[in-house]
């Protein structure tokens, strides 16, 4: 038996539970979102153009984040066979098995092996880091670098800072080229404030810091000189925007803004559902003792007193988690998945929570087994239902007339694809039951459920319900004209397009501009009557209504013939 089998036993199921929760499940459902195509166009434009540092996009326009993710994109894509939404979020279902790998292996070095194995499984299956898994956005390649990097740099603190952090400096500055600086500040100001209140001097510690700050940025200024020979100002005032003026909220347009206890929300939807558990949990805690606990540790001692009786390792945990929500809160631009650095270290205290629980109030977790088993079960009865057109007429006639197409979808869905998608669910489930089992009731019971239920909504539920809201099949109606080169795409608000229409045929819907003279014209219902007050010599003419609302502009598309007019004409 290797011996990393015999150190870590827990290494290999976790991999295989991973793997099989998540990557299998990637090209079910079509993009049905601006940001996904957003960020797969641009790998497709590196592929097609052969510019790999700062490719142009449809408009003329640069990628707003650096191209960590699009290269990892591209580079999957070209061994794969092509942009694909299944190559476009493998980046990112890979990053969360290797940060849920790295977890494991973290927390089992410093708890134990069930705590790691526990830890690492709760940030898998928690709802915020299992979406992000399955979207090509930069959130969760981004989430990995930053917790690798926050994981080195705290083995470089058990080492007494000596010699040099290498890998650690290499992740942030993988990171840098992810998102941005961000990469670099929040592992180095965890680690630094941790060392700090250890006691290390402000010196020690600040001259280390900036040269491994340093170290890390070596790797993203030479593609930030590239780009800005290609770039010029364009791209050094597009960098100065989204790292600067974002974060002390002075950006030229509204992105995101939130107040001040938003991720207090996204922290409650986040963690779904092991909410439920926390809740669960509250009847099982004895206020009188945690109380007189509490009374015993303030007594008499100085702060310095309390805080040296605290382990450096549970204080890094909690710094991981304090440290990145406030940094997070100070901007107003705010996103749940801005936080997902802080989830393994949450779901360090979950495990520990469950473990807690299991020998002093089972109840609870017992609790949490059936609530998560009802849900389950419900869901798959009501999937037959939906699949077999079982549902009574009178339900029916009260589901919405917006709904309807949804459920349809459902009921057109039993294929034999969706056999063999279920029939290794349950080959799956099996094997997950005798390896979850091994942890003991129940906290493998309620593991077990949770990645069950996870596979059968990737694989069941979401598919049909998700994939009627894409852009695809309007896509496949307009494939002729955009072959032809004459399709193009009008859309009044700033730097959107129809992304999702646009990656499925294949980059080739233009921009309207004043160069364009005729062709086609996709533009959204409502923008309309922008496009003919900014353009009043452009005749348009209905071609088509293509009854679709766009999952990119949320507008229904219609299809125009467009001509310039004669300069004396009126404009229709």
């Amino acid at each position: 038996m290797p011996k990393w089998r015999e150190t870590h036993p827990w290494l290999l199921p976790l991999a295989v539970i991973a793997v099989v929760s998540i990557v299998p499940w990637l090209g079910l459902i079509d993009f049905n979102t601006k940001g996904e195509p957003r960020e797969a166009i641009v790998a497709w434009t590196m592929l097609d153009s052969g510019n790999w540092i700062l490719p142009q996009n449809i408009g003329g326009e640069f990628a707003y984040k650096p191209p960590m993710l699009h290269w990892l994109v591209a580079a999957f894509s070209s061994v794969l066979g092509g942009v694909s939404p299944f190559t476009s979020r493998l980046p990112s279902a890979l990053a969360a098995i290797v940060t849920a790998l790295a977890t494991y292996l973290f927390f089992a070095k410093r708890r134990d092996e069930q705590t790691g194995f526990v830890s690492a499984l709760v940030f898998l299956t928690t709802f915020e880091v299992h979406r992000a898994a399955e979207a090509c956005r930069v959130d969760m390649v981004l989430t990995m670098f930053i917790v690798l990097a926050l994981y080195g740099l705290y083995r470089w603190a058990e080492q007494g800072l000596r010699g040099v952090p290498l890998w650690a400096i290499v992740w942030m500055g993988c990171g840098t080229l992810t998102k941005g600086p961000v990469a670099i500040v929040l592992p180095c100001l965890v680690v630094g404030v941790l060392l700090l209140l250890k006691g290390r001097g402000l010196w020690a510690v600040g001259w280390r810091f900036v040269l491994v700050a340093l170290g890390a940025l070596v790797l993203p200024a030479l593609w930030y000189f590239a780009a800005y020979q290609q770039g010029g100002d364009r791209f050094a005032y597009l960098v100065y925007e989204e790292n600067v003026l974002r974060f002390i909220g002075k950006m030229p347009y509204r992105s995101h803004e939130n107040g001040p206890f938003y991720y207090v929300v996204m922290l409650i939807v986040g963690l779904v559902p092991y909410t439920i558990l926390l809740v669960c949990a509250l009847f099982g805690l004895r206020w009188a003792k945690l109380k007189e606990k509490f009374q015993n540790l303030k007594g008499n001692s100085n702060f310095s007193e309390r805080l040296s009786k605290i382990s450096a390792f549970d204080l890094f945990v909690f710094l991981a988690v304090a440290l990145i929500l406030l940094f997070y809160t100070i901007p107003k631009s705010k996103r749940g998945v801005y936080i997902l650095p802080v989830y393994p270290f949450l779901a360090y205290y979950i495990a520990r929570l469950m473990f807690w629980l299991r020998s002093h109030f089972a109840a609870a977790l017992r609790v949490f087994f059936w609530v998560l088993c009802a849900a389950v079960v419900l869901a798959f009865f009501a999937l037959l239902a939906l699949q077999s057109g079982s549902l009574p007429a009178a339900l029916l006639e009260r589901i919405p007339e917006e709904a309807r197409p949804f459920i349809a979808a459902y009921a057109t869905g039993n294929s034999f694809a969706t056999d063999v998608v279920f029939f290794a669910i349950v080959l799956v489930a099996i094997y997950l039951y005798y390896r979850l089992a091994r942890l003991g009731r129940p906290i493998g019971d309620v593991l077990y459920t949770v990645v069950v239920g996870l596979m059968m909504l990737d694989a069941l539920i979401l598919p049909p319900l998700l994939n009627q809201k894409s852009d695809r099949p309007a896509a496949a109606l307009l494939e002729p004209i955009a072959r032809e080169g004459t399709l193009y795409q009008y859309v009044d608000e700033p730097m959107l397009h129809f992304f999702t229409l646009n990656f499925y045929l294949e980059n080739r819907a233009k921009v309207f501009d004043e160069e364009a003279t005729a062709g086609a014209l996709l533009i959204g219902e409502a923008d309309v009557d922008a496009f003919r007050s900014s353009f009043p010599a452009v005749q348009l003419r209905l071609l088509q209504d293509l009854r679709h609302r766009s999952c990119d502009t949320r507008q229904n598309m219609l299809l125009f013939a467009f001509e310039r007019a004669e300069k004396n004409a009126s404009p229709q």
